[in-house]
């Protein structure tokens, strides 16, 4: 069973919601290309995968020259930043996404 979401459970989530529509603009630096992947250290490759189809949904804009989110990296640096917020948190990502799914 799911424990209910508090308020500022709710708004940190939605807070970090909002901030995946920012990071999915980011263009890719060609630095990024040369490096080689780390993988994911927090969300599985499903998690990923859904989250990516989140992200180029929001931000979708008709522009064919912004880069698809996946093209970004920015899937990446959200699973490098849940890394470093609380398990709650984590498992309430975790929790949205099955949701989505």
């Amino acid at each position: 069973t799911m424990p209910a979401l508090n308020r500022r459970d709710f708004l940190r989530t939605g807070a970090l919601a909002a901030g995946l529509g920012s990071i999915a603009r980011l263009r890719p630096l060609p630095v990024q290309a040369a490096l080689p992947a780390a993988g994911l250290q927090v969300l599985d490759a499903d998690q990923a995968d859904l989250l990516a189809a989140i992200a180029e949904r929001m931000v979708f804009s008709g522009d064919p020259a912004m880069p698809a989110v996946r093209a970004t990296g920015a899937i990446a640096v959200v699973d490098r930043s849940l890394q470093y917020v609380d398990d709650g948190l984590r498992q309430q990502v975790g929790w949205l996404l099955w949701l989505f799914d």
